[in-house]
């Protein structure tokens, strides 16, 4: 695999199960066994790292046949700045 935004495979992986949001933006990731893919900072369960596919965009994952994520929200999909948080966890965040 080639680096994206400089970073090789093992440090995509370190950034996606930090969910560091200095690496929001700069990859996606995507996951083969639901067909979905997001950004780094994804509230969502980690997927397995053999299932884990990554992008140097959005539209590299969705050529690629995967679909935005509904929990942070893809650029230009209905999400935006900072992920969505579920109903639940709206209500213990308060």
């Amino acid at each position: 695999m080639e680096t994206i935004s400089g970073l090789d495979a093992e440090a995509l992986n370190r950034a996606r199960i930090s969910r560091d949001p200095r690496f929001d933006g700069k990859f996606y990731i995507a996951v083969t066994s639901t067909g979905i893919y997001c950004r780094p900072i994804c509230p969502s369960r980690y997927a397995k790292r053999a299932n884990v596919r990554f992008f140097a965009s959005a539209a590299a994952a969705e050529a690629a046949g995967f679909r935005p994520c509904r929990h942070a929200g893809v650029a230009g999909h209905g999400g935006g700045g900072t992920p969505r948080l579920a109903s639940d966890q709206r209500g213990r965040a308060r």
